[in-house]
């Protein structure tokens, strides 16, 4: 078999400098400077019986993201959108809670856990769903700027992105064809590999190819693209309603808008949970936006940012708990940023989830 490994120093890695420098850097210019007498009386004026229908639509995004991720693996179906649905989340939870954005390494190790699914091919989907999202949060930035207050250089931002993230798209699926430049490019370099390691290395890069063949369907590039729209309008139904929770009515247009904005605001390095970069975007959008005092735009970012990073954080932490072996192996593994061992040959071992654990397709 061979082993997938994440070895890292965490104290002595640049990134954990660099992101807990960026979110500190963040978080003194949103507090600088505010009265915190009316920060209390805006945190006092919200409606908060709105959050929770707020949540419930974060997770009907998650439930989403579960959906997709289920056509991503196309054209094996019947994977258990249950314990997609976990992985997503348990990949929140790391990603809210750890360094190092590890929880795309968790999202596979779950899932690989679970279904029997190689770590590779998971991988591999998980870099076309990223590229999804980014081609959305870019046309979301360019179709709703002329219907909101915005900088124009975010319009421009959003183009270069998208543009990127469709180029992205256009290479992986490319690249994942038999005998296309990209896989006689991956063999190449195992060339000098010992023919028993070449032999593995060359089954990882089929199985991660694999992992793309949905970006050369049809039907499945139709269902993605339909997934991954309701995604992101959910995602803005649960901005509106934290919008008209704080009394700041822009229509469904802005809240779209301020969606995309704090969606690209966790693309910058931070510390676990996006923590100062999200809510420095969410503070200046809404003070650019609706001319909310300071006070009333950072009371709006710590809300959200509490309410996006405690859903996905609870739904994870039900999920291991309920799947408690899973539980076992995933966190001692992580807390030293190495995942455990997961096989990278083509294909998989049958699921090896907790059996009390509800499986199937729902």
């Amino acid at each position: 078999m061979a082993r997938f490994s994440y070895r890292r120093n965490v104290l002595l890695a640049p990134q954990l400098w660099i992101g807990a420098a960026v979110s500190g850097a963040a978080l003194v210019l949103v507090f600088r400077g505010l009265d915190y007498h009316d920060l209390f009386v805006a945190l006092g004026n919200v409606n908060y019986y709105l959050l929770p229908l707020a949540a419930l639509t974060i997770v009907a995004a998650l439930y989403l993201r579960a959906l997709r991720w289920r056509v991503l693996f196309y054209p094996e179906s019947g994977l258990s959108v249950v314990h997609l649905f976990g992985a997503v989340s348990v990949g929140y939870l790391v990603n809210n809670t750890l360094p190092l954005r590890a929880g795309e390494l968790a999202r596979v190790y779950v899932v690989r856990w679970t279904t029997g699914v190689s770590a590779a091919r998971a991988l591999s989907t998980v870099v076309v769903e990223r590229l999804f999202d980014v081609l959305a949060i870019a046309g979301i930035v360019i179709v709703a700027s002329p219907f909101v207050e915005e900088p124009a250089w975010l319009t421009i931002v959003g183009s270069i992105v998208g543009a990127g993230a469709l180029l992205g798209l256009a290479v992986v699926a490319s690249a994942g064809r038999d005998g296309s430049w990209g896989r006689r490019l991956a063999y190449w370099a195992t060339r000098r590999l010992p023919a028993r390691w070449q032999q593995r290395a060359r089954n990882a890069i089929d199985s991660a190819a694999a992992g793309t063949e949905a970006t050369r369907s049809f039907s499945a590039l139709t269902w993605i693209a339909l997934l991954t729209v309701s995604t992101w309008l959910a995602s803005a139904l649960s901005m509106y309603l934290v919008l008209e929770a704080f009394s700041l009515s822009g229509g469904f247009t802005a809240a779209l808008y301020v969606t995309a904005v704090t969606a690209l605001s966790t693309m910058i390095p931070a510390a676990p949970g996006y923590v100062g970069v999200f809510h420095a975007a969410a503070a200046t959008v809404i003070s650019d936006m609706f001319g909310a005092s300071d006070e009333m735009a950072v009371s709006f970012a710590l809300v959200l940012h509490a309410l996006v990073y405690l859903t996905p954080v609870l739904i994870g932490l039900g999920y291991l708990w309920m799947n408690r072996r899973l539980a076992t192996e995933l966190l001692p593994n992580l807390s030293r940023l190495r995942p455990a061992a997961v096989e990278q040959g083509d294909g998989g071992e049958p699921p090896r989830a907790d059996s009390s654990f509800p499986g199937g397709d729902v």
